[in-house]
Protein backbone atom coordinates (compact mmCIF):
# COMPACT_ATOMS: atom_id res chain seq x y z
CA UNK A 1 0.00 0.00 0.00
CA UNK A 2 1.36 3.87 -0.71
CA UNK A 3 2.16 5.50 1.50
CA UNK A 4 0.22 9.25 3.24
CA UNK A 5 1.85 11.94 0.72
CA UNK A 6 1.94 15.08 3.00
CA UNK A 7 2.82 18.56 3.03
CA UNK A 8 3.03 21.16 0.46
CA UNK A 9 3.52 20.30 -3.09
CA UNK A 10 5.33 22.67 -5.64
CA UNK A 11 3.46 21.44 -8.49
CA UNK A 12 0.45 23.30 -10.78
CA UNK A 13 -2.01 20.13 -10.30
CA UNK A 14 -1.66 19.00 -6.63
CA UNK A 15 -0.28 21.53 -4.11
CA UNK A 16 -1.45 19.05 -0.98
CA UNK A 17 -2.08 15.15 -0.17
CA UNK A 18 -5.35 13.81 -1.33
CA UNK A 19 -5.10 11.74 1.44
CA UNK A 20 -5.14 13.97 4.27
CA UNK A 21 -7.86 15.83 2.37
CA UNK A 22 -10.39 12.60 2.01
CA UNK A 23 -9.65 11.72 5.93
CA UNK A 24 -10.62 15.39 6.91
CA UNK A 25 -13.75 15.73 4.56
CA UNK A 26 -14.54 11.87 5.76
CA UNK A 27 -14.39 13.07 9.52
CA UNK A 28 -16.61 16.24 8.45
CA UNK A 29 -18.97 14.52 7.00
CA UNK A 30 -19.65 11.22 9.26
CA UNK A 31 -19.05 13.70 12.69
CA UNK A 32 -16.69 10.80 14.05
CA UNK A 33 -13.07 9.65 13.14
CA UNK A 34 -12.76 5.82 12.19
CA UNK A 35 -10.39 3.50 14.24
CA UNK A 36 -9.34 0.25 12.38
CA UNK A 37 -8.62 -2.53 15.50
CA UNK A 38 -7.08 -1.04 18.77
CA UNK A 39 -6.12 2.50 17.24
CA UNK A 40 -2.00 1.32 17.46
CA UNK A 41 -1.04 1.45 14.42
CA UNK A 42 -0.79 4.47 12.28
CA UNK A 43 -0.53 4.78 8.41
CA UNK A 44 2.48 4.63 6.81
CA UNK A 45 3.19 8.15 5.31
CA UNK A 46 6.25 10.18 3.69
CA UNK A 47 6.80 14.06 3.37
CA UNK A 48 7.06 15.27 -0.46
CA UNK A 49 10.59 16.65 -0.35
CA UNK A 50 11.55 13.44 1.10
CA UNK A 51 9.24 11.45 -2.09
CA UNK A 52 10.85 13.94 -4.70
CA UNK A 53 14.86 12.87 -3.44
CA UNK A 54 13.71 9.09 -4.23
CA UNK A 55 12.68 10.28 -7.46
CA UNK A 56 15.64 12.65 -8.10
CA UNK A 57 18.02 9.65 -6.88
CA UNK A 58 16.53 6.55 -8.76
CA UNK A 59 15.67 8.96 -12.45
CA UNK A 60 19.52 9.89 -12.04
CA UNK A 61 20.74 6.55 -11.52
CA UNK A 62 18.62 5.41 -14.31
CA UNK A 63 19.89 8.32 -16.90
CA UNK A 64 23.73 7.27 -15.74
CA UNK A 65 23.31 3.86 -16.22
CA UNK A 66 24.34 2.88 -12.26
CA UNK A 67 23.05 -0.03 -10.55
CA UNK A 68 19.36 0.68 -8.66
CA UNK A 69 20.00 -1.83 -6.21
CA UNK A 70 17.51 -4.00 -7.43
CA UNK A 71 16.67 -5.61 -11.04
CA UNK A 72 14.47 -3.30 -13.20
CA UNK A 73 11.40 -4.58 -12.31
CA UNK A 74 12.32 -3.67 -8.47
CA UNK A 75 9.31 -2.25 -6.48
CA UNK A 76 10.22 0.67 -4.17
CA UNK A 77 8.33 1.43 -1.25
CA UNK A 78 8.86 4.76 0.10
CA UNK A 79 7.92 5.74 3.51
CA UNK A 80 9.37 7.31 6.68
CA UNK A 81 6.59 6.27 9.68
Amino acid sequence: MSPTIYGLGSGVINEKSMQIEALISAVRDDKYVSVVGSGESELSHIHIEDLCLLYELLVTRILEGLDLLLNKRGIYFSETG
